[in-house]
C-alpha cells in the first residue's frame, strides 16, 4: 500500500525536491546544496519509508546546514504558480512520494553536475 503525505509533510517535501529542480542557475547555492546532499541520500537510505519520518528527515537536514526552504525557493524565483500545495494533500491519491523518488531526485541534480 503506497504512502500518502499530510500536506504538511507533502510541502516540505514539495519544496525541497522545487529546489532542487531549479537549482542549476545558481552556481553558489547549487555547490553549497551539493557539497551536502551526499549526506541527506545517506540519511534517506537509513530512514524508513513513512512520508512523515521522510519530510522531518529533510526539514532537521536543511536546519543543520542553513538552508530555509522559503527562502530558497525566494531566491530561485519559484513562485506560488510553480507550487503545487493544492495537489499535495495527504488524502489525494496523486500524491505518493517516497523515499526512492526523493533519492531519485537527489542523484538526479547530482548526475546533472558531474559527468559520469
Amino acid at each position: 500500500m503506497p504512502n500518502y503525505m499530510p500536506s504538511r509533510a507533502a510541502k516540505t517535501v514539495n519544496n525541497f525536491l522545487q529546489v532542487l529542480a531549479h537549482l542549476k542557475p545558481d552556481a553558489a547555492l547549487n555547490a553549497e546544496l551539493q557539497s551536502n546532499l551526499p549526506e541527506l541520500e545517506q540519511i534517506l537510505t537509513q530512514t524508513a519509508d513513512n512520508p512523515l519520518e521522510l519530510a522531518i528527515c529533510i526539514k532537521e537536514w536543511c536546519k543543520r546546514h542553513h538552508f530555509d526552504l522559503p527562502s530558497l525557493k525566494t531566491r530561485l524565483e519559484i513562485g506560488e504558480d510553480d507550487d503545487t500545495d493544492n495537489s499535495l494533500e495527504g488524502d489525494n491519491p496523486d500524491c505518493v512520494i517516497n523515499k526512492d523518488v526523493i533519492i531519485k531526485a537527489i542523484k538526479t541534480t547530482q548526475s546533472d553536475e558531474q559527468p559520469q
